[in-house]
């Protein structure tokens, strides 16, 4: 019987082919196995291993193991990089200080707050409830301007001599 503890033993042996060929038939069986994931990473190498790390993480948040090896992997890459007398900089056009809401909250935060704008009398109003009210209306002028044309499409097909 083919299982994950089989791929575990052929990496032990140093046998990454065979631990590879018997995780990828579990994950036919079933694609959101995340401990076949991690394992594979195991029989990989290069950037396949952190590819695979991070899918198993993906499926299984939860997966210490997968966590623990991805961040090992990470300072393996940085001590080799600093090594290699490589200097590690911040790319350019990357902000250090860059807001850690996810833009999607900070844009819903944006469109719904009430922003103030003065009138012509001094008096402050919301732009809020303008901005709803053109998109309400263009929605009903193309509801209209779909009902005249199936009218018309309708009252055209009437007409033909049948």
């Amino acid at each position: 019987m083919i299982n994950l503890q089989t791929a575990w033993e052929a990496i032990e042996k140093g046998d990454s082919v065979e631990a590879q060929s018997i995780v990828a038939q579990i994950l036919r069986d079933d694609p959101n196995n995340a401990e076949a994931w991690m394992i594979l990473s195991e029989a990989v190498s290069g950037d396949r291993k952190e590819l695979f790390l991070r899918k198993a993480l993906q499926l299984d948040p939860d997966l210490d193991v997968a966590r623990q090896r991805l961040a090992q992997l990470e300072s393996e890459e940085i001590a080799e990089a600093e090594s290699n007398g490589q200097v590690l900089s911040v790319p350019v056009g990357v902000s250090l200080d860059a807001p850690t809401v996810p833009i999607e909250e900070r844009l819903n935060e944006e469109r719904s707050a009430p922003q103030l704008t003065p009138n012509s009398q001094g008096a402050s109003t919301s732009k809020a409830g303008n901005k709803s009210q053109p998109k309400r209306s263009n929605t009903a002028l193309l509801i209209i301007l779909f009902l005249l044309i199936v009218l018309a499409i309708y009252f055209f097909v009437d007409s033909l001599p049948f």
